[in-house]
């Protein structure tokens, strides 16, 4: 007699997510019983409409959920022995959870217990880490906290942009969970508990929070830039009133001596930024308020001083 594969819930968004939905379905280990998702199109990075083709092509019914009640009710219509969660955005509460007896596992963009919370990639490369990770982990009514099943993880280099970035961790999720998922299936690997003394966190993140402090050091304003860049909103200032997002930029070789957040014209005709260590950004990309990248280069002038209240 042939035993009967397990029922999975897959419960995700974005690209990463449904990298891991593809992979799981790719390992032939289960059945997928469902794909619940939310409405996510207002954010660049959604994949709302490959999720609905991918369900319709491999005959999974994919349910849009609005709130943790819908949510509840997409598990429980379900049912499902375990669910897998990847580019999901908010607590799943313990009456969800419940519902699949084998529970609920997640897929963290960090290497717990480092960096628990919101933004995790983001704050990593705020920070300087040299190397960013995945994390898969059991769902606890606690704070990213569960028992870890598996991690991989990738070497961040110093001109590395947030984009490369999410791109190698898209397939670093790939074979993780080919690799994992029919593991964790067959009861073949047992997951190990957090050191909760090395846990850290981080919080939600909102566009505002990108703004350009131009009296810091130019290292620190490089990779502001690299870990806000797209697909993110950006590290931006402010040219006179108005917004100015900086989306790629580079270090200048020789020190550059002015006010912090002049524009200048280096030996070339580049247009450069002092910082505050007599040192300068090469402007590669920019955007003025919501307009084209690069369309307002013309309004940066030598001398400009930028920073100010734009918001």
């Amino acid at each position: 007699m042939v035993a009967s594969r397990p029922r999975v819930a897959f419960i995700g968004s974005k690209r990463i997510g449904l990298r891991c939905l593809t992979a799981m379905h790719a390992t032939g280990s289960s059945d997928i019983v469902n794909i619940i998702t939310f409405d996510d199109r207002s954010d660049s990075r959604h994949v709302f409409q490959e999720l609905h083709c991918f369900g319709e092509q491999h005959r999974i019914p994919v349910t849009v959920t609005r709130g943790s009640a819908d949510l509840n009710a997409a598990v429980r219509a379900a049912e499902p022995e375990l669910a897998i969660v990847c580019g999901w955005y908010s607590m799943i509460g313990a009456d969800t959870r419940a519902v699949a007896r084998r529970g609920f596992i997640g897929v963290h963009n960090s290497l717990l217990p480092r960096y628990r919370g919101a933004a995790p990639l983001v704050w990593a490369m705020l920070h300087g880490e040299r190397e960013v990770g995945l994390s898969m982990y059991t769902l606890t009514s606690g704070m990213d906290d569960g028992d870890i099943w598996a991690q991989t993880s990738t070497p961040l280099g110093p001109d590395d942009y947030i984009g490369d970035v999410l791109g190698r961790l898209e397939d670093a999720c790939d074979q993780m969970i080919r690799d994992m998922y029919p593991r964790i299936l067959d009861h073949n690997v047992k997951p190990m508990p957090q050191d909760a003394a090395k846990a850290t966190y981080g919080t939600l993140r909102s566009r505002d929070h990108g703004r350009i402090q131009w009296h810091e050091p130019m290292d620190r304003i490089y990779g502001w830039i690299r870990a806000q860049s797209k697909p993110y909103p950006g590290a931006f200032t402010s040219c006179d009133v108005r917004r100015l997002t900086i989306w790629q930029a580079h270090p200048f070789a020789s020190p550059y001596y002015g006010r912090p957040g002049e524009v200048v014209k280096g030996p070339s005709g580049e247009m450069m930024v002092i910082c505050g260590d007599d040192r300068a950004l090469v402007i590669d990309a920019m955007q003025l308020d919501d307009g084209e990248i690069d369309a307002g280069r013309d309004s940066l002038r030598p001398r400009t001083v930028l920073g100010g209240s734009a918001g």
